[in-house]
């Protein structure tokens, strides 16, 4: 199989959307890469299931769950102007791709021995759609909303997720060369200063966790690398900072941080406003959800203009319903099960650290997703044969 053809096709479809220059017609290209990507992997999916069994078994269910979930809301009796601007019930397919053919590919680089080339493929390829947005991004006006790789969000995402694929090579492939620590050190600046461009206090705070967790709480490592204690901190995190934001706002030292350095007001950008609201539309579709990417249509049209629910678990729980939000909780429990289980030499130390950005950010922002689940998915990335326990 070609790792860097591959590699590309990844890229271009799971972690670059470029929807602003090329509209929907951009889905059909992420749909057709990663069919031409599980096409290069069947004749190994025996291998995968026998290697990866609950993990994928899961992971399958996940992706039927969110398709059935988005079927079923065109039968569902709503007044008219909840079910205006649906996505198309095409969304949650191309989801399902995105992530089963992210998982695959993963899962047959740690079996055949290419998770370097890979990650060195996916850096190579990832780094010019970076590089011209950052560059655009610098010429934009203050008020600017959507870049090349997307909104704010999507852009500081994308520029941590390269910061953490850049430091695994640098960690465990390069032997820690001065040259490519430097290197680092100035993609950790770039992508503080391009979160302070964009004004995206969530994702200052959430890298600085991250961060701290991969640098100085290394002792803690066996223990925060646990399954259900990752897949409870999500739970109890994202509930007990919905509950009880009010208490949690009255902190003095909380609110230095907010008003003070972070330069935001107490509603959080009128995030505890849409927390009062947000059982409102919780309540019309728990189990199943109104489908992949439809809060943007239910949310503003029952809350009064809010986007979406801004709670990573509650938001989820909006989308793809209670049935779904299960399952995504189990291939997150799984993917981290798998990973302790074949990375002998702890490189997903790294990757603990893209979990714990995402589950923090998710506190004020909607990051338990489908692409959640990809990036993480290189929690399973072992050092090709010196990581390995067993191939």
């Amino acid at each position: 199989m070609a790792i860097k053809r591959n590699s590309f096709l990844v890229c271009i479809s799971v972690f670059v959307s470029l929807t602003n220059l090329f509209g929907t017609k951009w889905y059909y290209i992420a749909v057709i890469s990663c069919l031409l990507i599980l096409l290069s992997l069947v004749s190994s999916f025996k291998i995968l299931f026998n290697r990866y069994k609950w993990l994928n078994i899961f992971a399958i269910a996940y992706s039927i769950s969110i398709i059935i979930s988005t079927q079923l809301i065109k039968d569902y009796d709503v007044p008219f102007e909840y079910a205006v601007n649906l996505a198309s019930p095409y969304v949650p397919v191309m989801y399902s791709l995105q992530f089963i053919c992210c998982l695959f590919l993963i899962e047959y680089c740690n079996i055949y021995n290419t998770t370097k080339k890979f990650i060195s493929s996916l850096i190579f390829f990832l780094f010019p759609f970076i590089l011209l947005c950052d560059f655009l991004a610098l010429f934009s006006s203050n008020d600017e909303e959507n870049f090349l790789l997307g909104n704010k969000f999507n852009v500081t995402y994308t520029h941590v997720f390269f910061l953490f694929i850049f430091y695994y090579i640098n960690q465990y492939i390069i032997k820690k060369s001065i040259f490519y620590k430097t290197l680092f050190l100035m993609i950790i600046v770039i992508t503080f200063g391009m979160a302070i461009k964009l004004k995206c206090a969530t994702s200052i705070i959430s890298l600085f966790s991250a961060l701290f967790v991969v640098f100085y709480l290394k002792k803690l490592y066996r223990f925060l690398i646990n399954p259900l204690f990752c897949v409870f901190s999500i739970v109890a995190l994202d509930l007990l900072f919905f509950f009880f934001i009010s208490q949690i706002l009255q902190i003095p030292f909380v609110q230095t941080i907010v008003v003070d350095v972070l330069q935001k007001d107490l509603t959080l950008t009128t995030r505890t406003n849409i927390f009062d609201l947000a059982f409102i539309p919780l309540a019309f579709r728990p189990l199943w959800g109104f489908g992949p990417f439809n809060c943007y249509a239910v949310v503003p049209a029952i809350t009064g203009g809010y986007p979406n629910l801004q709670n990573g678990i509650l938001n989820s729980v909006l989308e793809i319903g209670i049935i779904g939000t299960v399952l995504l909780l189990i291939c997150v429990y799984f993917i981290i099960y798998y990973s302790n289980k074949y990375n002998q030499y702890r490189g997903n130390q790294l990757f603990l650290g893209l979990f714990v950005f995402f589950v923090i950010a998710s506190l004020v922002e909607v990051t338990i997703d489908n692409m959640f689940l990809c990036y993480i998915s290189f929690m399973l990335c072992v050092n090709d044969q010196k990581s390995q326990k067993y191939a």
